[in-house]
């Protein structure tokens, strides 16, 4: 799919001619038995994450360049405006997958809304989102601070909340705790408890909901 600049909204041409590399996380351990059939990476990057997607997935970014880079590592990719109405039919895939992404747009509830219209009856949706004010962020580094192009700063509560507005029902939330990497005995049982807490201590969360 081809887009002049004109038709690009001004969010998306920032990210025209960026590589985006994607970093991919040891948590992602935790979502991936939600990954079934056909599966939409939006805002691929780079592809680190579409390469372990099932066979047939598709990666959707509006940069030139990562669309490049993923087709050469023979993965299929769309260029596209995410701020705009997705290019594909209702129903057409059984997984969406979004790390680091919702953040960035004009809109997270009309992606989510974009989201569950391509979703078919019952798919699931795959979440990673970084957080803002948090005690590790606070001591650890400047991450939304030095990224211009984040717009906005979302608590597992805000996503849960527009998740529902969406028409999705959130099922389950894995965070990310980077000084347990190493304990991940400590890590699973963190975990277990699911308890939104746990947000203030991390870098980032995991969080899935199916279709309603």
């Amino acid at each position: 799919m081809k887009h002049n600049e004109q038709e690009i909204t001004d969010t998306a041409k920032y990210y025209l001619n960026r590589r985006t590399q994607c970093t991919t996380t040891t948590t992602f351990r935790y979502v991936k038995s939600f990954i079934n059939g056909k599966t939409l990476d939006i805002g691929m990057g780079t592809g680190e994450y579409l390469e372990m997607l099932p066979a047939g997935s598709i990666g959707l970014d509006v940069s030139e360049e990562n669309i490049s880079i993923v087709k050469e590592k023979g993965l299929e990719a769309i260029r596209a405006d995410i701020n705009q109405a997705l290019p594909f039919n209702n129903g057409s895939f059984q997984t969406v997958f979004c790390s680091h992404i919702i953040e960035h747009i004009d809109s997270p509830l009309h992606l989510l809304r974009e989201a569950h219209r391509i979703i078919s009856y019952e798919g699931h949706i795959i979440l990673a989102v970084p957080l803002e004010k948090t005690v590790v962020r606070l001591f650890k580094d400047r991450y939304f601070k030095d990224h211009t192009g984040h717009l906005y700063g979302l608590s597992v509560e805000c996503m849960e909340r527009l998740l529902e507005h969406a028409g999705f029902r959130c099922i389950e939330k894995y965070f990310n705790f980077p000084l347990l990497n190493r304990y991940r005995f400590f890590e699973r049982c963190l975990q277990a408890a699911s308890n939104n807490f746990w947000q203030y201590f991390c870098t980032m969360y995991w969080i899935v909901a199916r279709k309603k």
